[in-house]
């Protein structure tokens, strides 16, 4: 602090510099006022917490809408289908219908909303349990078989190269990445084909290590523009002509990608137009030991 005439006090920036004059050394001390820029500073560090503290307020409002919107829906859902094993007529039963695909439709919003402010807030947490990862692939596939099939596509998937399937982590993260693939590569592929491939790479690790799985979904559907490429993981992202005409709310892949990295892997597309798409998830697992691979 420095100390004016009139014995007002300030922060001050001192700076002392030498030189070499023809009596010698000589000394030059520079003293700088520099209130204002402390003034700067506290008003940007006043004005950055204001700004975390609204983003943690809308974070945690938007989360606990989400899960309030969410109950009633879960029930007039229910309702619907319980409704629709009722008798009713063709034109009553095409009404209740359309209602629940809009509910469905709009759980699945409330749902993306959810998980993307979870994955803002941090809150969102991995499991750590034993599964096998055939017992998933096969989940998913029974899930997507009839959308499928509605859309004239092939569903299927296979394992390469040695087996690996007894293993340590978060299923559930790792069904929601996969099935965001599977679900999307069925919406943009007719009378074709979508296939499922888990792959374990690293086969000279030792016994027990990490090993890196690569699960793909490929499918021979539209295929993906090169300039689309670089923003098909970000938030809210619908690319243009028959794809935005799709429903959905672009968050999908942009929670696949959080949630990849979440569990220390990456994922990437690879795709050309008219040829289809390639879309793969790599991440570290820990093999279950207790368990064994399965052949």
């Amino acid at each position: 602090e420095g100390r004016s005439r009139d014995g007002r006090t300030f922060p001050a920036e001192v700076t002392v510099r030498r030189a070499e004059g023809d009596q010698g050394q000589v000394f030059v001390l520079f003293i700088r006022d520099v209130s204002l820029l402390k003034k700067a500073e506290a008003a940007l560090i006043e004005a950055h917490d204001r700004a975390v503290a609204g983003e943690k307020a809308k974070a945690d409002f938007v989360a606990v809408m989400s899960h309030e919107i969410r109950t009633p829906l879960n029930g007039l859902l229910g309702n619907m289908s319980l409704l629709l094993d009722t008798p009713l007529d063709a034109r009553q039963r095409g009404y209740v219908s359309a209602m629940e695909v809009s509910g469905r439709l709009l759980s699945s919003l409330v749902n993306d909303v959810l998980d993307m402010s979870k994955l803002e807030a941090g809150k969102m947490t991995l499991q750590r349990r034993a599964f096998r990862l055939s017992q998933v692939m096969d989940e998913i596939v029974a899930s997507q078989m009839q959308l499928a099939a509605a859309n004239g596509n092939a569903l299927g998937w296979t394992r390469v190269g040695p087996p690996f399937d007894a293993v340590i982590g978060d299923p559930d993260k790792i069904r929601q990445v996969v099935l965001n693939f599977v679900n999307n590569a069925i919406k943009f592929t007719r009378d074709g084909t979508v296939a499922v491939e888990i792959e374990a790479l690293g086969h000279d690790l030792a016994p027990g290590q990490p090993r890196e799985v690569e699960i793909r979904v490929s499918d021979t559907g539209e295929g993906i523009a090169p300039a689309d490429l670089g923003r098909i993981f970000s938030d809210f992202e619908m690319l243009d002509s028959s794809y935005g005409r799709r429903p959905g709310t672009g968050l999908g892949l942009g929670i696949a990608r959080r949630l990849a990295h979440l569990m220390g892997g990456e994922i990437g597309v690879e795709s050309e137009p008219g040829e289809g798409s390639l879309f793969w998830l790599r991440l570290p697992l820990d093999p279950d030991d207790g368990a064994g691979s399965e052949t």
